[in-house]
């Protein structure tokens, strides 16, 4: 891997915005390799280089639940064959490492422990950022690029830039009213909790205003998943266009099926499931859940950007429309 990052794309934000489903699509584009979060920028940069190590084989998602999981991701790769021949394996279940985000789990074991045994040995949270990269492209072997998804790396980008001056930088971003109902489900059904809805409602604000700050400066790729939803087309050109790769439609049709909501989840956008991380799969959901007083408290906190960003024509409530790509 170049030292300059010329060979990285970071999808870095935005939390509970598409950023999961933008990382699979981008995942089956045969010239790039997908990351599952890593989050090494936050643990590195704020816990140092051993909590970092600890993190990426056992806390984050690029960990894929750590070394307790592997024969079921070992048994699941070796039957996948079978089970696609015979109809079982659907959905993402039926793609091989090479087709989606990957984990840590889809290096050898061999290649687990030297990359452990190289970061551990780091001596700085610049210099295991840049080993953990660099091994793992150097593993997976991408004909463009090496792809890592962390939604909670906007703050992160200036540090990102001054790492990998020549990496692409994309954040995708979503009304924050769904994001704020999103992210209740999310912490529900991941952490057993709730977080206060003001709360929820400034830390979409915080990040949103971070990308407004960065986007022009950063060189970054600003999309929103209502475009997603509506013209994926072409917003899978531009940012194929933005990643200099040729586009060809049958990879861009194939990239579009095989990460819609329904060969995801087997499901009808819109028939939601609590239970499952990919919830609804639509926009405009939060008009089922909020209720006066929150869309009151919505606006006083954040109605402004929903203007910045196109969501809205008015930061009064009692002015909104009908739900529309930002």
């Amino acid at each position: 891997m170049e030292a300059d990052g010329r060979q990285l794309a970071f999808i870095v934000g935005q939390y509970k915005s598409g950023t999961t489903w933008l990382v699979n699509l981008l995942s089956l584009h045969p010239d790039l390799r997908g990351l599952t979060e890593t989050h090494v920028l936050r643990y590195a940069l704020e816990e140092g280089p051993q909590a970092a190590t600890h993190a990426l084989f056992r806390k984050v998602a690029w960990a894929g639940g750590g070394w307790r999981m592997l024969p079921r991701h070992r048994a699941a790769k070796w039957t996948r064959p079978l089970r696609k021949a015979l109809g079982l394996a659907r959905g993402q279940s039926s793609l091989s490492a090479a087709e989606r985000p990957t984990d840590v789990h889809d290096l050898s074991l061999w290649d687990q422990g030297a990359l452990r045994r190289r970061l551990l040995a780091c001596d700085s949270a610049e210099e295991t950022i840049r080993t953990f990269y660099s091994f793992v492209f150097d593993r997976l072997r991408p004909r463009a690029y090496l792809v890592d998804k962390t939604p909670t790396n906007v703050p992160y980008i200036p540090k990102i830039r001054e790492l990998f001056p020549k990496a692409k930088l994309i954040v995708v971003h979503r009304d924050g009213r769904d994001v704020v109902v999103s992210d209740e489900f999310h912490l529900k059904r991941t952490y057993d909790r709730t977080e206060a809805f003001e709360d929820r409602v400034l830390k979409w604000r915080r990040a949103m205003e971070l990308e407004a700050e960065y986007a022009n400066s950063y060189g970054i790729l600003s999309i929103s998943y209502e475009n997603m939803k509506q013209r994926p087309r072409e917003v899978v050109a531009r940012l194929l266009d933005f990643l200099e790769l040729p586009i060809a439609e049958p990879v861009l049709n194939d990239m579009i099926h095989r990460s819609s909501f329904r060969f995801v989840t087997r499901r009808s956008e819109g028939k939601g499931s609590s239970s499952d991380f990919y919830r609804k799969g639509i926009a405009g959901d939060w008009i089922n859940h909020f209720s006066d007083e929150q869309k009151e408290q919505f606006s006083r906190l954040a109605g402004d950007l929903l203007v910045e960003f196109g969501y809205e024509s008015h930061a009064d409530w009692r002015q909104w429309g009908e739900p529309h790509a930002g």
